[in-house]
Formats: structure tokens, sequence, C-alpha cells
């Protein structure tokens, strides 16, 4: 789990609001069995939105379809 404090500030000024954020990290054989258990076949496996092979340490972007 990632925890991080964000603070966003107005480009006009105005009052600085600030949250804490909490995130959950799941491998991508982790997404895809959670995907499976939904009912979805995954159909792709990706590293960037440009279709760029998966890696180690890479964002992870799955495709998935529901049977019919």
């Amino acid at each position: 789990r990632v925890k991080k404090r964000v603070s966003i500030t107005p480009a006009s000024g105005g009052e600085v609001v600030s949250y804490e954020e909490s995130v959950r990290l799941y491998s991508p054989d982790d997404l895809e069995a959670m995907l499976g258990a939904a009912g979805l076949r995954v159909v792709g496996r990706y590293g960037a939105l440009d279709g760029a092979a998966l890696g180690a340490g890479h964002r992870c972007i799955l495709v998935a379809e529901r049977s019919l």
C-alpha cells in the first residue's frame, strides 16, 4: 500500500486543498485473477498506453472482455 499527501494550489491564488491518498498496489497476476473472478478474460497486457510490452517496474494496463 502506498500512502501520500497531496496538496493542490490553484493557479489563480485561492485556498490550497490537501488530502491523503492511500492506494493498494496489485501485481499483474493478481489483477488478472480478480478480473477472472468477475467473469472477465484478459486479452491484452501492456506496460504503457502506446501498447509497449509489460515489463518489471512498469505500469500495468490490462484489456479484458466479458464472454457473451
